[in-house]
């Protein structure tokens, strides 16, 4: 549970530090479309492999009994657990109004 924990926080850190470094490159006229779609198509990808991660371990985590077997009981883990809820939460809110987004883009109504 905590490798689970760190490991899609450091995803989300990953995604935003990537979406960072060519998020100025977007309104670039110079830059190729392609490239920039296939950065945010990887940003996207890595939030929603993120989200997975998270989700399942944050849902088993708020059982107290859950929280003492797997060690989750100062308050940096707690702390840790509660942001990557937020998160994990968040995450699957954009995700799925993305899908919906592009499904009625192509589906039209």
């Amino acid at each position: 549970m905590k490798s689970a924990q760190i490991s899609g926080l450091a995803i989300t850190i990953l995604a935003i530090a990537y979406l960072y470094s060519f998020a100025h490159r977007i309104s670039d006229p110079t830059d190729s479309a392609p490239t920039v779609g296939f950065g945010i198509l990887l940003v996207f990808f890595m939030l929603l492999i993120s989200a997975v991660i998270l989700m399942n371990s944050s849902f088993r985590l708020w059982s107290k009994e859950v929280r003492l077997r797997e060690g989750f009981v100062n308050k940096w883990w707690l702390t840790l657990l509660g942001i990557n809820s937020i998160l994990a939460v968040s995450y699957t809110t954009a995700i799925v109004a993305g899908i919906a987004l592009i499904l009625k883009t192509v589906y039209g109504n």
